[in-house]
């Protein structure tokens, strides 16, 4: 195996690089909180969606139907696809007759609740992170 020596190469003041160039440095490690905070919100934003659809249907299904609690987790589930202009809804889901239509729009609605929570736990991610450098 050769190894090659990068300790005389100056690769900046972010970047740093031991003798078999394993990246050091501040710049890699805001790198891998950034990351960290895409998966962790990803994850966040796709468990907060499946939360709401489950207890949705579960409050619409038992005795909290039609209460408080059952329009609050609508509510929850459906504002995102609310705040879309009408182009980017794609279909018309009040009026979607068919079975395939229906699902369609049901997956429209899970990626969109997807994509909204994860950017809002990110945000939350990061504003929790600045509260703790500062």
């Amino acid at each position: 195996m050769v190894k090659i020596d990068f300790s005389s190469y100056d690769f900046g003041r972010y970047f740093e690089c031991n003798g078999d160039f394993s990246p050091t440095g501040e710049y890699l490690d805001s790198i891998l909180k950034v990351v960290k905070r895409l998966l962790l919100s990803a994850l966040l934003g796709l468990a907060l969606t499946f939360l709401l659809f489950v207890g949705m249907h579960y409050a619409s299904e038992t005795w909290v139907a039609n209460t408080f609690v059952d329009q609050f987790l609508t509510r929850l589930y459906f504002w995102p696809i609310h705040v879309l202009p009408w182009p980017l809804r794609g279909l018309d889901c009040p009026n979607a007759d068919t079975i395939g239509d229906k699902m369609e729009c049901v997956l429209i609605t899970d990626v969109v609740n997807v994509l909204a929570y994860s950017m809002l736990s990110y945000g939350l991610l990061w504003v929790l992170n600045r509260r703790q450098t500062a």
